[in-house]
């Protein structure tokens, strides 16, 4: 199906989803650290406010890719075969383009 297929609503739709992929983006994405016994530590994205909006969780012992189980611009659930690409299955955000995500946000 290409864009020309597409009714108005669904080009509506589909524009909003890329607005609240790119509004996720500014998010804080903050990084709680586990002990050394653990193979990953937990990653949270947190609005402006302060509330949740996504989380998931960055593995330590290879490329230390974001695993996306919930995601911060449309609040779904991840599809579990998606979860370890970063990719949300839902809309179009990428937890891969989010650049040095947690270099200054450990916690």
């Amino acid at each position: 199906m290409n864009h020309d297929e597409l009714s108005p609503e669904q080009l509506e739709m589909r524009q909003k989803l890329f607005d609240q992929a790119n509004e996720a983006r500014s998010y804080r994405l903050v990084m709680e650290r586990k002990g050394e016994s653990y193979d990953s530590d937990d990653v949270r994205w947190t609005d402006a406010k302060g509330e949740s909006r996504g989380y998931g969780f960055i593995g330590k012992k290879k490329d230390k890719k974001i695993a996306l189980m919930r995601c911060p611009a449309c609040n779904r659930e991840n599809y579990a075969m998606n979860v370890s690409s970063g990719m949300c299955t839902w809309c179009p955000f990428d937890s891969n383009n989010v650049s040095e995500p947690y270099a200054d946000t450990i916690e």
